[in-house]
């Protein structure tokens, strides 16, 4: 699999089936409302995890993958980490969490972040998968907290597919963001 730049910057992260993305695009932003929008982001997370059974906090633990106060922890480490990226007329914040780390791909960080000489400890990475007691289908659970959790805070929220457009906009500027 190819290496990709992420939109909203950090350091590096592996994103496989066991990971659920969350991403919030705002128009016309203001620069001092980026930790409002982390704040809104990690909040919507913990509410959602909770609702699972989960109990998560806001944290920053030495070792993570791509720290920063916003880290959503729980009992077995990180469970989503948040990124931001501002540009003229809009925001982009992500979240990307981990439901059910893939073992490969922890090896894989371990050694990115040797080479670039940055701390990593193997138990600051949690899964979510191992702290709820029914882990069937827990990519389609969470998603529906997170809609709930979502719906709470900006009003209604759907799952729908991206437009065609959309769709077709993206795939022809994957190209820009593959990393060579």
């Amino acid at each position: 699999m190819p290496a990709v730049k992420r939109l909203a910057g950090g350091r590096a992260a592996t994103l496989h089936p066991g990971c659920l993305c969350l991403g919030w695009g705002q128009p016309n932003p203001r620069m001092e409302e980026s930790g409002r929008r982390y704040e809104l982001l990690a909040e919507t997370i913990v509410e959602a995890l909770t609702a699972l059974g989960v109990g998560a906090s806001l944290a920053e633990a030495l070792g993570e993958w791509c720290p920063g106060a916003w880290s959503v922890q729980g009992s077995s480490g990180k469970l989503a980490g948040l990124a931001q990226r501002m540009i003229s007329g809009g925001a982009w914040c992500e979240a990307l969490i981990v439901i059910d780390r893939d073992p490969a791909l922890t090896a894989l960080a371990r050694q990115v972040h040797a080479v670039l000489d940055l701390p990593w400890s193997d138990g600051a990475q949690g899964e979510l998968a191992g702290l709820v007691a029914d882990a069937s289908d827990l990519h389609a659970r969470l998603r529906e907290a997170l809609m709930v959790a979502l719906s709470e805070r900006f009003g209604e929220a759907r799952c729908a597919p991206l437009p065609a457009a959309v769709s077709d906009r993206a795939r022809s500027l994957a190209g820009e963001h593959r990393w060579e």
